[in-house]
């Protein structure tokens, strides 16, 4: 029952999309002028993130800079220590609270907003302290700008989000090192979640454990960005995962307080990361891992004008013997001879696509053995046909596809 209630949606939404194209004399697809996207640049949301600038002590000898990130100011006299440097905007407020000099910079993990502003500094006199793991992405950025990979691509984690020219490291960490400054110990904690190679820093700081979090949470039930924790594209819960065990190691430091790179302090911590782990819970029931060999990958009749070719790819049959194709990717050139054989197929009229990705299109050239039929695109996935030089997008292809537009 639940087969055919299916079969007969797909039936549905491919019959929508067919008489939703409207067509000029000759055929062809016309196509539509689409109205202004309404964006109102003066209006805001309750949850936008606006950085204020706004310098707030949070005990005696710790402060936090709202900047694109929260930046953490421990004092010693008139020494600093930073954990993690924005835009560098706190520069210009260090005087407010007397501080004369900065000595060491720690950096939670390789997001442009953590230390973009250090990019800018040609000759910094402070120490920068980076996650190993990542260090490739402030030392040595350019190259994996250089290489970094556009097309088919499949690992959805955000590298991309990283800074544009390398800045000077003096140290890389890695969980359990102690790094000692104007008496406190700053224990490093390996903590993946956001990113796959992010750390924290636990610290005594005015009677208080506290753990400069990063990206880890930013509240209560609360994560920055939940699209930077789906590392692989197959790989849903990766980061969901990663976070977990991040969450143990946290409380494991027993801490008072934490700080987290976007969002004010978690006075509660362990509540806090337990409430993440219960919302990631019922994400990750609802992520279903995509199953590529779920279906048997043979031609067959669904409905008598509607046939499974193979892989993603559908037929619809007109009574004159001419198909349409809905999504063409790494569908076998035999199978579609075989759809054409079997259901007396006299030409292929045209082909169109769900979505962009290389596995709905990817073979789409080797029809022109097939007649050559013509290629309809829904009008807000033209460009990213034609031109996908202009996207960071997993799964895209490299080669542009004329289309017309449906």
């Amino acid at each position: 029952m639940k087969s055919n209630i299916s079969i007969f949606i797909i039936f549905v939404i491919l019959s929508i999309f067919l008489i939703g194209c409207t067509y000029t004399e000759k055929g062809t697809p016309t196509v539509r002028e689409i109205e202004n996207f309404p964006f109102d640049s003066q209006r805001t949301h309750d949850r936008d993130f606006q950085p204020t600038g706004k310098l707030t002590q949070l005990s005696e000898n710790l402060y936090r800079f709202e900047d694109c990130c929260n930046v953490y100011i421990v004092k010693n006299g008139s020494r600093a220590l930073l954990i993690d440097f924005g835009s560098g905007g706190i520069l210009d407020h260090l005087k407010e609270i007397g501080i004369t000099g900065i000595d060491r910079v720690l950096v939670t993990h390789h997001h442009r907003d953590q230390v973009q502003g250090l990019c800018g500094l040609v000759d910094y006199g402070f120490s920068v302290t980076v996650p190993a793991k990542e260090s490739h992405f402030f030392e040595d950025v350019e190259r994996f700008w250089n290489d970094v990979q556009v097309y088919i691509n499949y690992n959805c984690r955000s590298h991309w989000n990283t800074i544009r020219k390398s800045i000077k490291v003096s140290q890389k960490v890695e969980g359990g090192d102690i790094i000692q400054w104007g008496g406190i110990d700053f224990k490093v904690i390996e903590t993946p979640g956001s990113t796959d190679g992010a750390v924290s820093y636990a610290a005594d700081i005015d009677g208080r454990r506290v753990v400069f979090s990063g990206d880890l949470i930013s509240g209560r039930g609360k994560v920055t960005n939940w699209f930077d924790m789906h590392w692989n594209y197959y790989g849903f819960t990766q980061g969901i995962k990663a976070s977990y065990l991040s969450f143990d190691r946290v409380k494991a430091e027993n801490p008072n307080m934490l700080l987290p790179s976007h969002g004010r302090q978690i006075e509660k911590p362990a509540a806090a990361m337990d409430e993440n782990s219960r919302v990631y819970d019922k994400l990750s029931d609802m992520l279903i891992p995509n199953e590529l060999h779920r279906q048997k990958h043979e031609v067959r009749e669904i409905l008598p004008h509607l046939a499974y070719i193979g892989n993603n790819c559908y037929g619809i049959i007109s009574k004159s013997g001419k198909a349409f194709l809905y999504d063409y990717g790494y569908t076998k050139r035999q199978d579609l001879r075989e759809f054409i054989k079997r259901f007396d197929i006299k030409k292929i009229d045209a082909v169109s696509f769900s979505h962009y990705h290389d596995d709905h299109n990817f073979r789409v050239y080797e029809l022109i053995r097939f007649g050559n039929p013509e290629r309809w695109v829904f009008e807000n996935m033209v460009d990213v046909f034609e031109h996908p030089e202009r996207y960071r997008i997993p799964c895209l292809l490299a080669y542009i596809r004329h289309a017309a537009q449906c």
